[in-house]
């Protein structure tokens, strides 16, 4: 909110990002045939990796392996697996996958939280309900967590952003006029040229920032000021709350660089919070990750593409890991009439998932025209 009460005209975090970078190239997404198999069992991963590898082969040839998402308890069982059959390590690898990365950060993040006070703020302000912010600390719905979070980092940064240029007024002084800059480019209603001024009115927002040094002498100030044990607990649920925000920005935009580098600083974040099987293994996929550019210089390039996330619309900044696409998949096969209540019928079954996926494209293209 602007000084009066008028409404900024910035769009949001994922608005704003959208108008700076360009869109990814659409993913073709399609559902394999179900097996009636426990996920976690050792032959149902085994079958899967074996049928992977043999598409793989019939797509591409022998000099790409298939790139795999898994949650957690299943990536620790194809590691195993894959340690134990070493001939099939150059056929298959492994990832984790980017929802479930970040809903276990955002577990991990609850858990720190917990009667800390912000949680009773979200409560005392009629934020969210008591039975609502024990979901949002527990993460059991990704998109609700994730929106608390990130009004409490707004709000709590507006507070921190106040007290530090009360304290260096002329530094204040310096970035207004750039941030007017970007609130008079985004005001503007043509969305092309909204996107080019935008563009602009940032880079003049970056250099005002570098030229007086605003982040060098914030982080000065922050310093100064954790000598108070308050300001102190503030800065670093601020500080993992952009850790995870980065990791989700660049899953979003589809850099694979990013990702990594995102990731390491993710990693961290396990180890302080004791996330004991993330940071166990999270380390090993950056590590196997970063492995590729050497070992498979081609399917390095083809995730370094974009395709290391699903896209599924030309906006920028939509895209989404391959385990969140996949949920994506299931709600719409989660249906009345779909999936439910066939489940023990094998032949029901069958012929539900051969001819979901195509039933969909039309339903799909109906939604968008309306």
């Amino acid at each position: 909110m602007k000084e009066g009460g008028q409404s900024s005209k910035i769009p949001g975090w994922a608005g704003y990002y959208s108008l700076l970078i360009a869109g990814q190239s659409v993913t073709q997404v399609g559902a394999l045939p179900l097996l009636p198999e426990v996920a976690h069992e050792w032959p149902t991963l085994l079958t899967v990796i074996m049928q992977a590898s043999q598409l793989r082969y019939l797509a591409v040839g022998d000099d790409h392996p298939t790139v795999i998402s898994f949650d957690m308890a299943l990536y620790e069982k194809v590691l195993q697996l894959l340690d134990a059959r070493p001939n099939l390590k150059s056929t298959v690898v492994p990832r984790l996958g980017e929802l479930h990365v970040v809903m276990a950060a955002l577990r991990a993040l609850g858990a720190s939280m917990e009667n800390s006070g912000i949680d009773d703020a979200w409560i005392g302000a009629d934020v969210y309900g008591s039975a609502t912010t024990r979901q949002i600390l527990k993460c059991n719905h990704y998109k609700r967590a994730l929106r608390a979070h990130i009004y409490s980092y707004v709000a709590l940064y507006e507070i921190a952003l106040d007290e530090f240029f009360m304290d260096n007024p002329y530094l204040g002084e310096a970035c207004s006029e750039a941030t007017e800059g970007v609130e008079a480019a985004c005001s503007k209603g043509n969305k092309c040229t909204m996107a080019e001024s935008v563009k602009e009115a940032n880079i003049t927002l970056l250099e005002a920032l570098a030229t007086a040094e605003v982040v060098k002498k914030f982080k000065e100030w922050e310093t100064e000021r954790s000598k108070n044990a308050m300001f102190k607990s503030m800065m670093n649920y601020i500080h993992r709350v952009e850790t995870i925000l980065f990791f989700v920005a660049v899953s979003r935009n589809a850099d694979l660089t990013l990702h990594l580098e995102a990731g390491e600083a993710l990693n961290k974040m396990f180890f302080a919070m004791d996330r004991i099987k993330y940071k166990r293994l999270w380390p090993r996929y950056i590590a196997d990750m970063n492995d590729l550019r050497t070992n498979y210089p081609n399917t390095w390039r083809e995730l370094e593409a974009g395709n290391i996330s699903v896209t599924k619309n030309e906006i920028p900044f939509v895209s989404v890991g391959a385990d969140h696409a996949c949920e994506h998949l299931n709600k719409q096969m989660k249906v009345r009439a779909g999936i439910i209540g066939i489940s023990n019928n094998a032949n029901a079954r069958q012929r539900f998932f051969h001819g979901c996926p195509s039933t969909v494209v039309p339903v799909e293209a109906v939604q968008k025209s309306i």
